[in-house]
């Protein structure tokens, strides 16, 4: 996922900051979520589903009043980051504590078109609870990294354009 936003800022030079936060459990406002699922549960329990097309039916019947908007994906609608995300630093992000992470992309020369194509310039920023004032920075462009090994997938080109 951390990938898929900087691919995203990446691709949007007018996005300055993009942050991701993350519920403390039991303290999560997700009660609308948890009632469209309950929904969706109540209408499957009486159908039987074979295909794909049959559970786009069964969706779109759950809930008359105020019908649910569904969006049909294809195959181009998904990306694979898998690779890019292994050329990055990633692993010195603590996931499994994190509370808050920042994405932003750093002023100094944004006025550049250079930097407007420079993925590096974007810091990554994390905080493990929500009391913390001070984000912890972590440098996910790994200098030892070389244009070469950047440059290998198809998946990394889309977004780190050197």
């Amino acid at each position: 996922m951390s990938t898929a936003l900087l691919d995203f800022m990446k691709k949007h030079p007018d996005i300055i900051i993009t942050e991701q936060k993350f519920c403390e459990p039991g303290h999560s406002c997700i009660e609308e979520v948890d009632n469209v699922h309950s929904q969706i549960e109540k209408c499957l329990r009486t159908l039987e589903v074979f295909s794909p097309v049959s559970l786009i039916r069964a969706l779109r019947n759950t809930n008359k009043r105020s019908p649910f908007t569904i969006i049909e994906l294809t195959s181009e609608d998904f990306q694979d980051y898998q690779h890019a995300a292994k050329q990055l630093n990633f692993h010195s992000l603590p996931y499994s504590k994190v509370k808050h992470i920042m994405y932003r992309k750093s002023s100094a020369g944004s006025n550049s078109s250079k930097s407007e194509n420079n993925s590096t310039d974007i810091t990554v920023e994390y905080r493990v609870n929500f009391e913390q004032t001070e984000f912890n920075s972590v440098a996910v462009f790994d200098v030892r990294t070389t244009r070469q090994e950047l440059w290998t997938s198809v998946q990394c080109r889309t977004w780190l354009e050197i």
